[in-house]
């Protein structure tokens, strides 16, 4: 369950920084400059350097303190650098999670309001009669409304793209199909799917024993940006010198082997991926089909309209 705390924060954290709400200094968050935004922070939310009963018990983890009797102020004052090491690698990506404890001081750090986690915790329980995942898209996407024009329009886009796709997909269906009973013994990885293939056909590229469920499941989205939040639970992705590559299953990723795909979560759906952009790319090419074809039709018009007048005049002279 602590993993719907951390990326709720990492949510907000990143939301802030699209929307440029985030304190400059915390733009770039080295390990100097996160001792420095705490300490800055501190003294504008605490006029007398006296921090709530609830902020004191995310400083009292974070340093292993006693609460009680501890001015917090001065204890970040003579902390090291090193400190913020772990919460810094978390939030330049070089580790996927991250001790509670920093994830507590980062909300604490973006005025995060359903700090600590016993808070985040306690809603979650009073929201028990809904469904689970109902309420984490309520936690994760509520500041993300979509304007109901916006519905309107993307909808509008979608529509042209399906029509104009669906050859295209028909016939990627009609390839899956044709795997469902290969002839061959292996299968080895193209491009963005497994080909089913004869174990000494070819020697030039990786080949693996046949595993149906692998071949006929495991598939690379090669368009993330058209993934939604409906897509929690049903994608994975890799994240290989920071390079993240989207997936349709679970399991290793089939070039680099040593790396196994994890469940892509709201966090980095949002910050990898846009559906906004995708809808914006088909609504650009919707338009532009719709105009060919407004413009073809009036050209039909005006020559229907000359070749009945040339009937006319033909038909007088007669």
């Amino acid at each position: 369950m602590t993993e719907y705390y951390q990326d709720a924060v990492l949510l907000a954290y990143a939301e802030k920084e699209q929307n440029g709400e985030l304190p400059k200094i915390l733009t770039k968050p080295t390990t100097t400059r996160l001792r420095k935004a705490c300490l800055e922070i501190y003294k504008e939310r605490y006029n007398d350097l006296k921090c709530s009963d609830k902020d004191a018990d995310i400083f009292s983890s974070f340093f292993d303190r006693d609460k009680l009797g501890t001015d917090f102020y001065q204890v970040l004052d003579k902390s090291d650098p090193d400190d913020f090491k772990a919460l810094s690698n978390h939030l330049n990506e070089k580790t996927e999670s991250t001790d509670e404890k920093n994830t507590e001081l980062l909300a604490w750090l973006i005025d995060f309001k359903h700090r600590p986690s016993k808070v985040f915790y306690e809603e979650l329980k009073k929201k028990k009669n809904e469904s689970k995942w109902r309420f984490e898209w309520e936690i994760f996407f509520a500041k993300f409304p979509i304007p109901i024009n916006k519905i309107f329009i993307a909808s509008i886009a979608v529509l042209l793209a399906g029509l104009i796709i669906s050859p295209f997909w028909e016939r990627r269906a009609e390839s899956i199909g044709n795997k469902l009973l290969p002839t061959g013994k292996c299968m080895y990885w193209k491009e963005d799917h497994y080909e089913p293939i004869d174990c000494q056909k070819r020697s030039d590229i990786p080949v693996i024993s046949l595993n149906m469920q692998v071949l006929n499941r495991l598939k690379k989205i090669t368009t993330p940006d058209t993934l939604t939040k409906a897509d929690l639970g049903k994608v994975w992705y890799s994240n290989i010198k920071g390079n993240r590559e989207f997936f349709t299953d679970s399991g290793m990723h089939p070039v680099d082997t040593a790396k196994r795909l994890r469940p892509v979560t709201p966090y980095i759906l949002m910050k990898y991926t846009s559906n906004y952009r995708y809808l914006l790319i088909r609504l650009v090419w919707g338009i532009g089909i719709v105009s060919v074809i407004i413009f073809l039709v009036v050209l039909i018009k005006k020559e229907l309209r000359r070749n009945k007048r040339l009937d006319k005049v033909r038909s007088a002279a007669s």
